[in-house]
């Protein structure tokens, strides 16, 4: 910077000259370097910035006889513009149009056209990767449809054209990666072959669908998620950016209304995020110097109501009320009496009870109130039909609790009521791979997934005809890789 001293016929200046610029303060005049604009470098704006040169370039090539007929059809504009303005108009509205078919013009329309203008926008979303951007008019092959893209999150809108095509296709897709729970809105308008444009109609406003399948990545030390496809639940898109929280061993992974929940089985800390930033709002690891009550080996955990169910060391389950997130109770399997020397590996709700599996003396599935009162259990040890070995992960339909055994390779029912032998099966009918330490079990809608954990997969199947459906297998070599799915919790909105 340099400051400039007035003299009698120079008291201010302002403005640049040269490669110099001028600006006039309380201070002085002060002379700076002349700022060169930033050139962008999307590709987008290189191609918009390209198209304009080439458009430029292009006047000077016409004949006298085409330029007067542009200056007549700017006169019949109705607008204050020259014809070299409407020239440069026109031609870029066709090359920036991203329209496959886009050529162009030399010679202008012998009138001004009005386009006509759209009616009945609206958007659609498909399985948490795409939209469809509709209208019911214009239905015309000789009208094409610019469409935009915005995200609304409060801040000034920036419109993005992601398609134009032909107005009779009464559609546009839209491919997207926004997070679930975006809002986004869309707007369209016409644009005929002579680059005249009409119009914007804008779409109302729309949440992208939050489908989401959340799972405990174990050696990885995240909560990664899989998009389902809101009508068919199909897996749609693997994402890892729930959490970049530096965490071990993730076991257990619950949600309600507003929180998810997740146990860090090697840090010994249960944490409470928000669902949709993953901002941590609480964490917990032990309370009033009772051991029983550490988070220390967290295993699984289940909400119900304004309560957590935590299974803790193995030996514990700990009752917390998440609105004043302290414990209320504690089931002590080490305290002799019905349904002791348990080692509890997982949890869930089935109608009114709880339900918990156990390994050692006591091996097979615990049947116990909300208040933590043992009510009655299936215990039967082995590798024989409607016995266990190693029981894990367990989740409920209907009147039914569907338990994982990792080692039997197997999953048993039992019935709610009777806590009975109902039936187990150890294949899917159509599914490529044999099972091979299945651990979590989930039941969303009419579809069972599954966490076979030696596989690296999550199965979806019909569980009533025992059919596979299909699978999510991570590869080593994917940014998918999982280290192992342990907790599984459904998010949807």
């Amino acid at each position: 910077m340099a400051k400039v001293i007035p003299s009698a016929l120079v008291d201010e200046l302002r403005g640049s000259l040269g490669g110099s610029t001028f600006r006039t303060n309380k201070a002085g005049i002060h002379v700076y370097p002349k700022q060169r604009p930033r050139r962008p470098n999307s590709p987008a704006q290189s191609k918009i910035n390209s198209n304009f040169s080439s458009i430029v370039g292009s006047w000077s090539k016409l004949t006298e006889t085409q330029k007067s007929l542009w200056n007549k059809f700017a006169s019949l504009s109705g607008r204050n513009i020259s014809g070299y303005n409407s020239f440069v108009s026109l031609n870029a509205n066709i090359l920036n149009s991203n329209y496959s078919s886009a050529s162009f013009v030399d010679t202008p329309p012998i009138v001004p056209a009005t386009p006509p203008s759209f009616y009945g926008l609206f958007a659609q979303e498909f399985g948490g990767t795409s939209t469809n951007v509709c209208w019911s008019s214009p239905d015309n092959s000789l009208v094409n449809a610019k469409c935009y893209i915005t995200k609304v999150d409060g801040s000034k809108l920036s419109w993005r054209l992601f398609d134009t095509v032909s107005s009779n296709d009464l559609y546009a897709n839209h491919n997207y990666n926004y997070p679930a729970g975006t809002v986004v809105q869309y707007r369209a308008r016409s644009i005929l072959e002579d680059g005249t444009q009409g119009p914007y109609i804008y779409s109302p406003q729309l949440k992208l669908p939050i489908n989401v399948l959340f799972f405990g990545d174990v050696g990885g030390g995240k909560i990664k998620g899989l998009y389902l496809d809101p009508l068919s639940y199909a897996f749609s898109r693997y994402s890892d950016d729930f959490s970049s929280l530096d965490l071990g061993w993730i076991y257990g992974v619950s949600i309600d209304d507003n929180y998810i929940y997740f146990i860090d089985h090697t840090n010994g800390c249960l944490y409470q995020a928000n669902k949709f930033t993953f901002e941590i709002t609480n964490t917990y690891t032990g309370y009033g110097g009772d051991s029983r009550y550490d988070m220390s080996f967290g295993e699984d955990l289940c909400v119900y109501g304004d309560f957590l169910y935590v299974i803790v060391s193995s030996l514990y389950i700990v009752k917390i009320q998440i609105s004043t997130w302290t414990p209320v109770g504690i089931f002590d399997s080490t305290i002799s009496g019905p349904g002791s020397f348990a080692i509890f590996k997982g949890i869930c709700v089935c109608n009114d009870n709880l339900f918990v599996s156990s390994g050692g003396f006591n091996t097979g599935v615990y049947k116990i109130g909300f208040d933590l009162t043992y009510s009655t259990g299936y215990f039967s040890y082995g590798s024989g039909v409607g016995e266990f070995s190693s029981p894990y992960g367990l989740d409920s339909s209907g009147s039914y609790v569907y338990v994982a055994d990792a080692i039997n390779n197997k999953i048993i029912v039992i019935s709610e009521n009777s806590c009975d032998f109902s039936s187990e099966f150890t294949s899917l009918s159509g599914d490529p791979l044999s099972f091979d330490g299945p651990i979590q079990l989930l039941f969303v809608k009419d579809y069972c997934f599954l966490s076979d954990y030696h596989n690296n997969r999550i199965v979806k199947f019909d569980p009533s005809s025992l059919t596979f459906l299909e699978q999510f297998q991570f590869i080593n070599s994917d940014t998918s890789y999982s280290n192992g799915v342990r907790g599984l919790a459904f998010w949807q909105e």
